[in-house]
């Protein structure tokens, strides 16, 4: 039975009979057929849903008989089938037709005539008289030829010259039986679709005309009797509200052609449909309907005509790059085009290149996949690997082409992520979560996942296929709209890309996978008049920060390193591992690969966003402690605040942050144009003075050591002072944290896990612990470390862990003080109330540290300095210079000082303070300590441990002078002694403790008289003597 449905929906089919077209008589095409011998029998049967209607129409009944099978006269008895062949046939010809359509088309067949569109004399009049009927004014002559059309295709002998043409195809490829006498049985229509199938690889004559038919075909699925079949129930479903015509019903089964729940069959026949489409673009209503302005206006058909076929191929690349230069083309045609891109995307047998040049990998790497974009995705795929796995089998230069010419063709960039069936598989739960506010084009619902790759958010298979395409992506700048629109005219002027999109007139070699690393180059480029545009500045950054996740999606050093990768990093498989693996092994690269990683090194300084562990650990501490630096536009700030938190006394900072810190601290210390704001302020000294260093722990000494003798020289410096700012800064790093001073970090390896082991470092936690026990460090690192108690003495801002424990009291007690100078500051300060306890024992730990070596102490150095020379001079011949004089220049000073030899003031007077702060705390006198080692621990047991909690009273020296006077000290302790007795003698304030005891005494009778020299001691015993 005739589908009721059918009737109701279509246009052409809702009235049949004599309400179909109306004014045609029924003798115009003959005698009844339903009242015919050798039919009436098979109407009545068939159709009965028409019968006692009255006169049936010749074509109503043609119309119904049609309907039932996909081979449409199947169910006819043999004498009714002849019968209706030899009506057809009839029908078709020219005169016949003519004569038929006079009533309802003479005029407009008259006009087709008169403008010598289609020749009654070239024997296919009615064909051409079909293809043209878009000039027919709707109403009756439209329906008139829309059902001869019907008529015409059901079997290929109608079309005289499609039949002429197809000959040998048919006989080669089994495509039906030629001799009309013997097909009279046989269903013709299935011809069409069988040559249709085989399309590709019909003869030049053949092929034109098996698409023409598809162009004809292309207004109404009706037409086309295999789609017609194999899908009216899947139209039922999909598509029951859509009217036939204008190609409507082909578009709505396209959209639903991955549906599960869609026939097979059908799904065969519209892949058959849109692999015509990809051979003519004209089998597309829609495309001819609302692009064939834009396609006349912007040549992408070259000017072809009937006997040359244009690819949908060459009109999607042509529109698509007048739409790149911003030339206007149509929003309909436009949704038109996104429409076939989407379906090129989605099933790879509508791409011929594809099929032909990629049939070893579809079968042998991909093992047939099918359709859904699995099969696209997988060569994607496969292509991605190779590169990594040479052992793997390969896909082919021509089908690698195919793959990266498709994924042009179909301007993936521009289509929204859901398009891709395979990609919204595997990441929509992602986007639900992550991107659900995303609106726009997909380039932003792409760049919103490409942010989560690496996260604990973000799925293996969605990550993996995500990076499938970014691969593509990352080597051809066309691919991400959004960059092509910014940045084309940088990329003309810079890099020398293409003016066109895609060009189709010429083979000029490919250039677009070059863009890209080149317009990186100049995103930071010194020079002002090669700086990139702002917006593409923008998107530059955006495009860098994304696919600093990967290596491979940086084609510019993957090319470079291939062989470094799988040498140094191959299984470091997570967000940004692979660079930082290459970065931590940039001395053992190969030339190249090591110039371009130090290049995106220097980058990655500038852009803290190009650091993606550094991003993922740090975002939410970003946010919450840098929001000025981020605020600032000023990426070196950021870095910046980011190492002072790390470095800062009670951070905040969690132990992943701190950790993508430190390694990109260490990472920085192999070249000093890693650390952004260093390069930037020392560039020029450290061409100018240290032209030969190139790591940063060389050039930042090289500049240090120039600094101290221009300041010991006081001659002015010669390194800039914003340079000397950074130079700080980063021995302050060095000081911090012992694995970034490399030196140190050396020699001191077998020290630090001898003594050291559960020591953490940072907050200088490690050198301190190394000072502590210096007695045992070996020579190497025993050196070294004094050369940096040399350094935090000569400069208070590098001692971290002054900075970490007296912070506060540095901003209660020393505001105002220089930096550099503050340790003198707090020793002052130490016994006032509420100063911090953990303050005070390391103040007193430094007190200890530069009683060891004079040296330690600049202030007591510079101010004896003369005298050192002329009292003490031999100590500096006998002793090692890197190693400390254990107090022994002290001790020499103060027997100068005992003995009455000239001093200079300045020198009396420090040293005065010196002996005052040793009597009040043994442990400053490092001479006395090793002397009176044994008697101390006989005499002074009790003392001694108050004085190692930190109570400085005198009490330790007390006890010492008490066993002097009981004569019970021996030796070199016994002497020590006996000269702290007689400095007492010689300056009052020498002995603090009976300073103390005698100060309101001193005050009334001594206050006149100039300290030293015994001179204040004597006018008291004096006095208190009478």
């Amino acid at each position: 039975m005739v589908n009721s449905t059918e009737m109701k929906n279509s246009s052409m089919y809702c009235i049949l009979a004599s309400l179909l077209i109306i004014g045609i008589e029924a003798d115009a095409f003959g005698p009844p057929i339903a009242e015919t011998k050798e039919c009436k029998e098979d109407v009545q049967r068939l159709c009965e849903g028409l019968v006692g209607k009255g006169t049936l129409s010749n074509l109503a009944v043609l119309d119904c008989l049609q309907e039932f099978k996909k081979e449409d006269d199947m169910d006819l008895s043999p004498p009714c089938h002849t019968y209706v062949w030899n009506f057809k046939f009839n029908l078709t010809q020219d005169n016949r037709f003519i004569e038929a359509a006079q009533d309802s088309c003479g005029e407009d067949i008259a006009e087709i005539q008169d403008k010598k569109m289609c020749s009654s004399d070239d024997g296919d009049f009615l064909s051409c008289v079909i293809e043209h009927r878009d000039m027919v004014k709707k109403g009756r002559c439209q329906n008139f030829l829309n059902k001869m059309a019907t008529i015409l295709f059901s079997d290929f002998h109608y079309m005289k010259r499609f039949a002429a043409a197809c000959v040998d195809d048919i006989n080669k490829l089994k495509c039906g039986r030629l001799d009309p006498k013997e097909t009279k049985g046989v269903q013709q229509g299935s011809t069409i679709e069988c040559l249709s199938k085989h399309v590709r690889e019909l003869s030049s004559e053949c092929h034109l005309q098996t698409l023409r038919i598809a162009e004809m075909q292309a207004d109404d699925y009706h037409l086309d009797r295999a789609v017609y079949f194999a899908c009216r129930d899947d139209r039922e479903n999909f598509c029951r509200q859509i009217l036939a015509g204008d190609g409507r019903v082909y578009k709505c089964l396209m959209k639903n052609k991955m549906d599960p729940t869609l026939s097979q069959e059908c799904r065969e026949q519209l892949t058959r449909r849109q692999k015509l489409i990809s051979q003519d673009f004209k089998a597309s209503k829609g495309l001819v309907k609302f692009c064939s302005d834009d396609i006349k206006k912007y040549d992408c058909d070259m000017g072809s005509n009937k006997q040359k076929a244009v690819q949908l191929s060459r009109i999607l690349v042509c529109l698509e790059n007048a739409i790149h230069k911003g030339q206007p083309v149509a929003n309909e045609c436009q949704s038109e085009m996104l429409e076939h891109r989407e379906s090129l995307l989605q099933d790879y047998r509508l791409s011929p290149e594809i099929v032909t040049n990629c049939e070893n990998e579809i079968k042998n790497l991909c093992h047939a996949k099918g359709i859904g974009g699995k099969t696209i995705h997988c060569l994607m795929r496969k292509i991605r690997n190779q590169r990594r796995r040479p052992e793997v089998e390969r896909v082919s230069d021509r089908c690698l082409r195919s793959v990266e010419d498709l994924l042009r063709e179909t301007d993936t960039g521009t289509i929204t992520w859901e398009a891709d069936p395979v990609l919204k598989e595997a990441c929509q739960s992602v986007v639900d979560r992550y991107c659900s506010r995303i609106r726009g084009n997909g380039q932003r619902v792409i760049s919103c996942l490409m942010t989560k790759i690496g996260a604990e958010e973000m799925t293996s298979f969605c990550e993996s296929t995500l990076m499938e395409i970014q691969y593509f992506a990352s080597r051809d700048f066309r691919l991400d709209p959004q960059l092509y629109d910014k940045c084309h005219s940088d990329a003309t002027k810079f890099c020398s890309a293409p003016q066109e999109w895609l060009s189709l007139k010429d083979n000029t070699p490919e250039t677009s996978p070059l863009v890209l690393p080149c317009l990186y180059r100049y995103a930071y480029h010194p020079d002002s008049d090669k700086k990139l545009k702002d917006e593409c500045l923008v998107e530059i950054r955006r495009v860098m920060r994304e696919r600093a996740a990967s290596v491979e999606l940086q084609p510019d050093i993957e090319d470079l390193c291939l062989k470094d990768l799988t040498i140094f990093c191959l299984n470091k498989t997570g967000k940004g591992e692979e660079m930082l693996c290459l970065q931590e092994n940039l001395e053992k690269l190969s030339d190249a690969c090591e110039e371009a990683v130090s290049q995106f090194t220097e980058d990655e300084s500038e852009d803290i966003q190009l650091n993606p562990i550094i991003v993922q650990a740090c975002g939410a501490f970003l946010d919450s402690h840098c929001e000025t630096a981020q605020d600032s536009g000023d990426e070196g700030e950021v870095m910046t605040c980011l190492i002072e938190e790390k470095m800062a006394a009670g951070s905040k900072m969690n132990s992943k942050c701190k950790q993508a810190i430190e390694h990109h601290q260490l990472i920085s210390m192999k070249n000093y144009k890693f650390t952004f704001k260093f390069k930037q302020a020392c560039k020029e000294s450290v061409e100018l003075l240290c032209p030969m260093s190139r790591r940063k722990a060389d050039v930042v000494a090289c500049l240090s050591e120039r600094i101290r003798n221009d300041t010991m020289e006081g001659f002015g410096h010669k390194v800039a002072k914003d340079c000397r700012r950074q130079v700080k800064s980063l021995l302050f790093q060095f000081h911090e944290d012992i694995n970034l001073n490399e030196e140190l970090k050396t020699v001191c390896t077998n020290d630090r896990n001898s003594y050291c082991r559960n020591v953490t470092s940072g907050q200088g936690q490690v050198i301190e612990c190394l000072k502590a026990n210096r007695k045992n460090l070996s020579p190497g690192c025993h050196k070294a470390i004094f050369n940096i108690e040399k350094e935090e003495m000569e400069d208070n801002t590098l001692d971290a862990s002054l900075n970490h424990f007296c912070g506060n009291m540095k901003r209660v007690h020393c505001m105002g003080v220089e930096e550099e100078e503050v340790l003198e500051c707090l020793k002052d300060k130490r016994q006032e109330p509420g100063f911090d306890e953990d303050c005070l024992k390391l103040v007193i730990r430094r007190m200890v540290d530069q009683s060891l070596d004079i040296r330690l102490d600049p202030l007591f150095y510079n101010s004896c300095r003369l005298d050192i020379q002329k009292h003490c001079s031999e100590i500096y011949k006998t002793t090692p210079n890197e190693v400390e004089l254990k107090g022994q220049v002290t001790q020499c000073l103060k027997d100068s000082f005992v003995k009455k030899e000239s001093l200079t003031a300045p020198c009396e007077n420090r040293l005065r303070k010196v002996i005052q702060e040793s009597v009040l705390d043994s442990r400053l006198d490092p001479v006395l300590r090793e002397s009176c080692s044994f008697e101390m621990s006989q005499f002074c047991s009790k003392e001694i441990e108050d004085e190692g909690r930190n109570k400085e009273d005198g009490s330790v020296e007390e006890c010492l002078k008490k066993a002097f006077l009981a004569k019970q000290l021996r030796g070199s302790c016994n002497v020590l002694v006996a000269r702290l007795v007689e400095a007492s003698k010689v300056d009052i304030q020498a002995d603090p403790i009976l300073h103390k005891a005698c100060s309101k005494d001193l005050l009334t009778k001594c206050n006149s008289i100039m300290p030293g020299e015994g001179r204040r001691m004597f006018i008291y015993f004096f006095s208190s003597s009478r």
